[in-house]
């Protein structure tokens, strides 16, 4: 009934998998793709967190390059040497 719902449940899975079972060096954030004939959608897993008690919780995704040249000016304000990045 919704177009692309499944898969957008599916990021949700994901989403609470990573924040319930946090591991050192694995990022709770995350991008995923939805590919219809219609065309590709881009989303991440932001979301507003309210607790019981307190100020609601805003989960963002950080910046992220597009483009290698993106990445490479965002680079320079990090002390490691974007050359010796991979993927």
């Amino acid at each position: 009934m919704h177009p692309g719902g499944s898969a957008q449940d599916f990021g949700f899975v994901i989403s609470r998998a990573l924040a319930d079972h946090p591991r050192e060096g694995i990022s709770r954030h995350l991008h995923y793709a939805i590919v219809r004939r219609e065309g590709i959608e881009l989303h991440t897993n932001d979301e507003t967190i309210h607790p019981p008690q307190g100020l609601p919780v805003e989960i963002r995704m950080p910046n992220v390059a597009r483009s290698y040249e993106q990445f490479m000016k965002m680079a320079e304000f990090f002390p490691h040497a974007a050359a010796g990045a991979s993927c």
